[in-house]
């Protein structure tokens, strides 16, 4: 019997999902090494590079992954969350393996478990959705060939279930105060969580940030006898020019999103200074690009400038400041970006006041309960004309209260409507009729249910009318 991506889906969804209902004191490895001990340790067929970090990782996971493809390796990816296709999640730096691989997999993934006893599990618990996600990735990239999989960590790092691989480099990007119910409570604690994944002799770049940030990884390096490397220590970026793209320009690239930064990456590991242009534009894209550059340079010496510049050039994201067509109103666009941090938030208002310095906006805002909004909505005050604020979808739960008491403290002037698809509605029409670019953030939650507004606008336009 067929057993296609769907059915696997609709089967996963009998396993907690931490990502829709977080639960304490689920984390651990010995299910997760159980689970692939059983499906013969996929995980150990290609080499791995390794990502943890509060922000960023994402970015320099696609970046990496795609400077190896470049380099002509044959790269798998592993992040998370999707936006629109659950593919997005394990997949080439470029497109998805063929269904055939996912089927493969999804079918070798069913069986395996299906054969399993409770009993059989250590301390018989029950397995999660993104342990089994995560061991589906690993079999995706055995099936498909890859010699090199770049993989991104869920939550933390010491006791993610991505943590059971041997890695060849890992990297630690950017710390941010994040998910303290489950990291800690302090910077350092989380630091430590993230620490986790630094492995014996194992090479570890690290993104440079506040010294006692950094003393907790030079720690964990020591005890692991492991290299380590800070960013700064090792090269600097720059960001040379952003441009501006134009309707036709944005027409015909071949991404979703448009090149419009140029950067500069100088480093005693490169022969030459590296320039290109990425499609993820913002100043701290420019040191995600650093990390990614140097962690190929680490891992592979030889590695051929060109290709790093060439891969760099290709590697986009769904959700990160990517710009798409308002489909009521072919000379506006829209600026997805799914910041959800205090940090995050801001790198975003100081990109789109760089990018978009003169023209008028609108936002629509929502974000999860968990978030430090009160912080968050500071950054939007006297930018936009027009605020909108909703619920990020019903992935998450959102406290509404919170999120506009956090905007009138701000003094911002805003209308809130609960109802999510009436508000996306609302926003893109309002967009378009006032010929102004919209800004969506707060949650790639909500990034994912303006996509899928903007799929049912371009074939059925009439249902905002």
């Amino acid at each position: 019997m067929a057993f296609n991506l769907t059915d696997f889906l609709t089967w996963l969804d009998g396993y907690l999902n931490f990502e829709k209902t977080p639960v304490k004191n689920i984390f651990w490895l010995d299910t997760m090494r159980f689970l692939c001990k059983k499906l013969n340790n996929p995980q150990d067929s290609f080499k791995s590079i390794h990502i943890a970090g509060s922000k960023g990782k994402g970015s320099v996971a696609v970046m990496t992954a795609s400077i190896l493809e470049a380099g002509g390796i044959k790269c798998g990816l592993y992040t998370s969350p999707h936006i629109t296709d659950f593919r997005e999640r394990i997949c080439t730096p470029h497109g998805f393996f063929s269904d055939e691989v996912y089927e493969k997999s999804a079918l070798e993934i069913k069986d395996c478990i299906s054969a399993l006893k409770k009993e059989e599990l250590p301390g018989q618990r029950n397995l999660t959705w993104f342990e089994i996600v995560t061991a589906f990735a690993f079999v995706c990239f055995k099936n498909a060939g890859c010699t090199h999989a770049v993989i991104e960590t869920g939550l933390g790092g010491r006791l993610d279930s991505t943590n059971i691989i041997k890695s060849s480099l890992c990297i630690i990007t950017r710390m941010e105060k994040e998910h303290c119910e489950f990291l800690g409570d302090t910077i350092e604690k989380i630091s430590f969580e993230k620490a986790g994944i630094i492995k014996s002799e194992t090479p570890v770049l690290v993104f440079s940030q506040e010294p006692h940030v950094e003393e907790v990884f030079r720690l964990k390096a020591e005890q692991e006898n492991a290299q380590l490397y800070f960013s700064k220590k090792e090269g600097s970026a720059q960001v040379i020019s952003y441009r501006n793209c134009n309707q036709n320009e944005t027409e015909n690239c071949k991404t979703p999103a448009c090149t419009n930064m140029k950067i500069l990456l100088k480093s005693l590991r490169f022969k030459r200074p590296l320039t290109a242009g990425l499609k993820m534009p913002g100043d701290f894209q420019a040191q995600n690009a650093l990390l990614a550059s140097l962690a190929v340079k680490l891992l592979l010496p030889d590695f051929p400038e060109q290709k790093i510049e060439e891969g760099l050039s290709s590697a986009f994201l769904p959700g990160r400041f990517e710009l798409v067509k308002n489909p009521l109103n072919k000379n506006q666009k829209l600026i997805l970006d799914g910041a959800h941090t205090v940090n995050s938030v801001r790198f975003t208002m100081e990109t789109l006041c760089s990018v978009f310095k003169d023209a008028k906006k609108h936002l629509l805002f929502g974000c999860a309960s968990d978030k430090d909004v009160e912080d968050i909505a500071c950054f939007f005050k006297d930018e936009f004309e027009s605020v909108k604020i909703t619920k990020p979808g019903n992935v998450k739960s959102c406290d509404s209260e919170r999120m506009k008491a956090a905007f009138k403290k701000a003094g911002i002037q805003f209308d809130f409507n609960e109802n999510f698809t009436e508000s996306i509605q609302s926003a893109i029409k309002k967009a378009a009729e006032q010929n102004v670019l919209l800004l969506v953030t707060g949650s790639f939650y909500l990034v994912s249910e303006v996509k899928k507004t903007l799929g049912t606008l371009l074939e059925t336009p009439q249902v905002i009318s």
